[in-house]
């Protein structure tokens, strides 16, 4: 039976994805064995690295989340032999699983469970942030590896996650074995053996011993989705990575040899339950939050101000499903009049008004918030969210960028690649028309929005070809848009039929009939392009006979300057031909 792997860290940003897809391809092309990859992650970036632009037309992720999946489609065409379960970039499909009851988590181990015969490995890239889909990933998983980075924030991220393991672990699948933590992007600095002494002492917790270093030919290996170790300049990169890969399947092993004992955290002590409210579950995890004990605040207490989310959806189910209890806290600071600001969580804080609830749980942060260190924390929160609008994100990054922060740096912040940040903030100049497509949420994708920008730059009728681009309900898939895209490039105008001839003729060296025999002052009525000695591109008139007798070179008469040259038939290119001789 197949060995189920999640890779899960509450804190985005830490390799999660890059680890997972490049354990497939390690697995599956040195190894020789069966992969399976399941991503959970509504991002979908391991999704897109494993299919290349190619539509994915499997089972989703999200389905997995449904009781009693009667069909289970496996994507097989990726590269190097590694199967899907994937979840498309950004899209909305499962958005309402974390407003369903609790139990919901326990769907993706039972749907799986009839394919784990086929498979030697299941990897399972789990989401950035605490909720069902990561507690679904970890219930699916028989071991679970934390990825980190040496950041200020990685003691907490790495006390929470290690928390939720053990509630995990006490209710809901007691085989769940956490193998360790990998630290990425390591460097040798003080600062960071410092941050790394300190998560050990902290949280007593396992680090493997193989580390990974900051290489750029990772990132570029899994964005083209091949092994490191085909990429040049990817030797370095592939024996780090086999090293931590080689040390993962060696716990593995030992463990299978000995009977688990659950790693403990100085943040919290569990005692077993059968906890089958959201109540209870989230008292049971409450001191891995970032350290805190949550508080409860009443309901009328609790004021906004503008979030990064300006649709705010589903508020109904969500109100529903906290009538059974709160799983994550909101964030607010004190404000005036005993009130208090919504700084994470205003979603939760409406439901929790629409059920009719008195208290909301909540973190209170006591230090003065920035503009943009809110927008920061709504980000951190949202951007992993099925349903945060593109429009949204937009302009959030585009404040950020207003108050003088650069795109590095706000990659850094958000735990993003800076490449998926440029792409971000590069969409707030895109065509009229595309931003209402955005505004509509036409299209919720920044990848398929700058397709339709391609697409306006090469359409002669853009209202036409957008259209074209739009399903039954109005909505724009980035394969939709793609084939619309492919269509306008394959477009070019044709060239006249005695054109194509008569440089066929001239590839052959097949002059026509006479061509040797008439005056060298009468020139044909063809004009041609070619690139003279310093580069620069030049126009003139193609003369009917040649200037030696070598069948490689023709005469031209420079339309500049009337001088005539021979130039090699190779470099000559046809502009228009009005007549031949």
């Amino acid at each position: 039976m197949g060995k189920v792997i999640a890779f899960a860290n509450q804190k985005g940003g830490v390799g999660k994805s890059t680890l997972t897809v490049q354990a497939a391809f390690y697995l599956r092309k040195h190894r020789k064995k069966k992969v399976l990859v399941i991503d959970i992650d509504s991002q979908g970036n391991t999704t897109e690295s494993l299919t290349q632009g190619q539509p994915y037309t499997a089972t989703s992720s999200a389905a997995l989340f449904e009781p009693n999946l009667e069909e289970l489609g496996i994507f097989d065409d990726t590269p190097y032999g590694v199967d899907l379960i994937g979840s498309e970039q950004n899209s909305n499909e499962g958005y309402d699983i974390e407003s369903r009851e609790l139990d919901v988590i326990r769907n993706p181990a039972a749907n799986i469970q009839a394919i784990k015969d086929a498979y030697d490995y299941i990897l399972v890239d789990c989401p950035p942030s605490l909720g069902r889909k990561l507690l679904g990933g970890l219930v699916m998983a028989d071991y679970v590896v934390c990825p980190i980075k040496l950041s200020g924030y990685a003691v907490g991220g790495v006390s929470g996650m290690v928390n939720t393991i053990r509630a995990v672990q006490q209710n809901f699948n007691p085989s769940l074995k956490f193998l360790g933590v990998v630290v990425n992007e390591y460097d040798d600095s003080a600062s960071a053996k410092s941050t790394l002494q300190y998560l050990v002492s902290e949280t007593n917790c396992d680090i493997f011993n193989s580390k990974l270093r900051h290489r750029a030919p990772i990132d570029a290996a899994t964005t083209m989705g091949i092994p490191v170790d085909e990429i040049r300049n990817g030797k370095r990169s592939y024996e780090e990575l086999e090293a931590v890969y080689k040390e993962m399947l060696a716990r593995i092993k030992k463990l299978n040899m000995k009977t688990f004992k659950v790693t403990k955290t100085k943040t919290q002590t569990f005692k077993p339950t059968n906890i089958k409210s959201l109540t209870e579950f989230n008292g049971a995890i409450a001191a891995g939050v970032n350290g805190k004990v949550l508080t409860k605040l009443p309901v009328e207490s609790i004021e906004a101000k503008p979030q990064v989310r300006t649709v705010i959806e589903n508020i109904d189910e969500l109100a529903e499903s906290m009538k059974s209890g709160q799983l994550i806290p909101i964030t607010v600071i004190k404000g005036e009049n005993n009130k208090y600001v919504v700084l994470q969580g205003e979603r939760r804080w409406l439901a929790a008004k629409k059920a009719g609830l008195e208290t909301v749980e909540a973190i209170v942060v006591d230090a003065p918030v920035s503009d943009s260190e809110r927008i920061f924390g709504q980000l951190t929160e949202n951007i992993q969210r099925d349903n945060m609008k593109l429009q949204d994100l937009i302009q959030s990054i585009s404040q950020l960028i207003r108050n003088g922060f650069n795109q590095t740096e706000i990659a850094a912040r958000l735990g993003k690649d800076r490449t998926y940040i440029s792409r971000i903030a590069a969409l707030a100049s895109s065509k009229e028309e595309v931003l209402k497509l955005i505004a509509d949420c036409a299209v919720n994708d920044a990848q398929t929005a700058q397709i339709l920008n391609n697409i306006c730059e090469k359409s002669t009728n853009i209202a036409k070809d957008l259209e074209a681009c739009k399903d039954k309900d109005g909505l724009i898939s980035r394969g939709s848009a793609q084939a619309v895209l492919d269509r306008l490039q394959k477009i070019v105008p044709q060239k006249p039929k005695k054109v194509v001839a008569f440089e066929d003729r001239l590839k052959k060296k097949d002059f026509p009939k006479g061509y040797r025999r008439v005056p060298a002052g009468k020139a044909l009525g063809i004009q041609v392009e070619f690139l003279d000695e310093t580069g620069e591109k030049v126009s003139g008139n193609l003369l009917p006979r040649l200037l030696s007798d070598r069948h490689d070179e023709v005469c031209v008469l420079r339309e500049d300057n009337k001088t005539v040259i021979a130039v090699s038939v190779d470099k000559i290119k046809i502009k228009m031909i009005d007549e031949l001789a």
